[in-house]
């Protein structure tokens, strides 16, 4: 009943919103007709001639909402992400299915807010925790830090980790371990 009740009230405040951007229109049309009759400039008029979709409440209200919504996706994403980040055999279809979201979906947004496709940012994420763990023990070999960050073997981490940061993961390392005795 609560829920039918809250689309009901989005229904008539979406109502109320075009409402305001038909009058809007029709405003500004009538005074571009009146305009051109009078023989006047729009400027002399007050007539704004780049009135748009953009400018009304309406866009404002749904940019905003997207905007809202597609941060809440980003962060469920992320958590959703951070739970099952070490697991290897996690996947971007699992991933969509804990999302409850088709894959084309997730895509999209992903893309928009990240720059990366799905597959990419979960590579990313992961990259992006083996470079904490080796930072946090730099001790720790190859071998140790795909497993503890989700590659399947130390073969795709360095793969993805080269093509992430530019570097092997030893001469991270070295940087880590040059870095720490500097200070």
């Amino acid at each position: 009943k609560m829920y039918s009740t809250t689309i009901l009230g989005m229904i008539l405040i979406t109502a109320a919103n075009i409402l305001i951007v038909l009058v809007n229109v029709a405003v500004t049309n009538a005074a571009r007709k009146k305009t051109k009759e009078n023989g006047q400039s729009a400027e002399k008029n007050g007539v704004n001639e780049s009135i748009s979709l953009q400018e009304t409440p309406l866009a404002y209200d749904l940019a905003s909402r997207k905007a809202a919504r597609e941060a809440e996706f980003m962060s469920r994403a992320n958590e959703i992400l951070s739970r099952n980040l070490r697991d290897p055999d996690y996947t971007q279809s699992q991933f969509c299915m804990d999302l409850h979201m088709e894959r084309s979906g997730v895509f999209r947004i992903m893309k928009r807010n990240t720059g990366y496709a799905v597959n990419a940012y979960m590579m990313h994420m992961r990259v992006e925790l083996a470079k904490t763990l080796i930072s946090e023990d730099p001790e720790k070999n190859d071998r140790e830090i795909s497993e503890m960050s989700g590659f399947k073997d130390s073969g795709q981490f360095r793969r993805q980790f080269v093509k992430n940061t530019g570097f092997m993961p030893a001469d991270y390392r070295r940087l880590v371990i040059a870095k720490s005795e500097r200070r």
